[in-house]
């Protein structure tokens, strides 16, 4: 399964025994049991069928039923499941081989006794190498034609809060009794007024109440006040409704000067920004700078972006253009997007498909898709 980290399962294949892509004799804590039996047998495996290219074994929570197929979790439990990879890049199905006493127990003798059951048994070995799910092309034509007339552009989920920095107005409090008070400008993760972004002080930040240079500062309050706004370029747009708030992000993908797209959201060395209107609309995130390092994005973000809105028209005219999503026409597509796969059997379709420009990722609600 897509869905299942190579860290959480033993990768045996012709050069040895590996978890999570490195040369392992431990797996979650405990002595692999008898390596030179675990390759002997894999060695014999690839003379049964010389297309297998890797034994996967895996210790899990998930009970089975002795050899059928299934969907494992890949946290650490006292069951034993196993596959196979092919050297085309399919998969076997994940099938169960046995529930052990303990899961230290588990772990130590599931590759040996995987690994002899599939050479030795041949009603289990018929299951594992047999039960091949990535039949993509069926399924992946399934899929796409449920939704060849769904806007999946649409369904992007939206970026949280904790991932990106949000610039706004607040009330800076200049005494502990709160005698006295001003309206400032300031950076916001997840919702907390902050001077650093994943742990790298905010360039040209000061911790008084004039929180960025004077350039940058100027650029967010003419944005922010229509009154004192004079980049008359996109005017109408600001007009249509107040921008609010300006979001800043480092994150993993790249893309090109002053064009929307869709980051991803993890910590990364390219700036992306957005802006945010009183009516809750969003625009498009929009890409500034590969800023070389993901601790420099940190750092610089907020001025890079600073620096485009002032300085860049084209820029702006993206930054303020059509508005992409909001969470009222989310959640419409998302509804129609349940309804367009109502009637379909998720299950076959664990693990990611590519559709046009985007991926689908198929898990069983609550996993985790990173790993």
């Amino acid at each position: 399964m897509a869905d299942i980290s190579n860290t959480e399962y033993i990768t045996v294949n012709a050069n040895g025994i590996f978890v999570g892509g490195k040369p392992a004799t431990t797996y979650r804590g405990e002595e692999i049991n008898l390596p030179d039996s675990v390759h002997r047998d894999f060695a014999h495996i690839q003379t049964l069928n010389k297309n297998v290219a890797e034994l996967h074994v895996l210790s899990s929570e998930t009970r089975g039923e002795r050899a059928k197929p299934g969907n494992p979790s890949g946290k650490q439990g006292p069951n034993t499941w196993c596959r196979v990879k092919f050297e085309n890049g399919n998969f076997g199905a994940w099938v169960f081989y046995n529930e052990y006493a303990s899961a230290a127990f588990c772990a130590c003798y599931c590759a040996v006794d995987c690994a002899y059951d599939v050479r030795n048994s041949a009603s289990f070995r018929s299951v594992v190498l047999g039960e091949t799910i990535d039949k993509s092309k069926a399924k992946q034509n399934v899929l796409t034609n449920a939704l060849k007339d769904t806007n999946l552009s649409q369904c992007v989920p939206d970026i949280p809060n904790t991932a990106y920095i949000t610039i706004k107005y607040y009330w800076y409090y200049f005494y502990v009794n709160h005698d006295d008070r001003c309206w400032v400008i300031g950076a916001f993760v997840g919702g907390h007024h902050v001077e650093k972004y994943h742990g790298q002080t905010i360039y040209e930040y000061n911790a008084d109440v004039r929180d960025y240079n004077a350039e940058a500062r100027d650029a967010y309050t003419r944005l922010f006040n229509n009154s004192e706004y004079n980049f008359s370029d996109i005017y109408p747009r600001i007009a249509s409704g107040s921008i609010t708030e300006v979001h800043v992000g480092a994150f993993e993908t790249r893309g090109e000067y002053a064009k929307p797209g869709n980051p991803d959201g993890v910590f990364g060395p390219n700036a992306w920004c957005r802006v945010k209107y009183k009516n809750g609309d969003l625009g498009p995130w929009v890409f500034v700078n590969d800023c070389g390092s993901a601790a420099n994005c940190a750092r610089r973000c907020v001025f890079l972006c600073a620096s485009s809105i002032r300085e860049s028209a084209s820029f702006r005219a993206a930054l303020c253009g059509p508005i992409e999503k909001s969470n009222a026409n989310l959640a419409m597509t998302q509804n129609a997007l349940t309804n367009v796969l109502k009637d379909t059997d998720l299950s076959k379709f664990v693990g990611t498909h590519k559709i046009g420009a985007y991926e689908i990722v198929v898990r069983k609600s609550g996993q985790n898709t990173r790993g």
